[in-house]
């Protein structure tokens, strides 16, 4: 769980980002993940994947802080699975291999490819 100023931040960066994740650009939710599903036609499991999480770019663990230039709005996939290598890759680095997957209709269940050419 986050604290109060790292929830404020994740909200913005959610606006900024125009409620996209800055890993995938999938769409992502902050409130209401069945109102989310029914928009974008998922089931509720699904948008599950899509909430909106605080991403730490250079982790707390690794010396990392929760400024908000280092705080960007990612979704829980994308967040999670950064953290499932032993040394999370750097943010820039982890951006392009997400890119790289979608382009040939990966990270996402290709069924979900979908959601990228609507607005979010």
């Amino acid at each position: 769980m986050c604290d109060a100023r790292t929830r404020k931040y994740r909200a913005e960066m959610f606006q900024k980002q125009k409620h996209r994740c800055f890993y995938c650009h999938f769409p992502m939710w902050l409130k209401r993940p069945a109102k989310f599903a029914t928009r974008f036609g998922l089931r509720e499991a699904d948008a599950l994947r899509f909430k909106c999480t605080a991403e730490h770019l250079y982790a707390l663990c690794d010396g990392g802080t929760s400024r908000k230039d280092n705080i960007v709005a990612a979704c829980q996939w994308c967040n999670q699975h950064r953290h499932r290598f032993p040394v999370a890759p750097k943010p820039d680095r982890y951006l392009r291999g997400i890119r790289k997957q979608i382009e040939h209709g990966g990270w996402h269940p290709h069924r979900l490819h979908k959601m990228l050419a609507l607005p979010a």
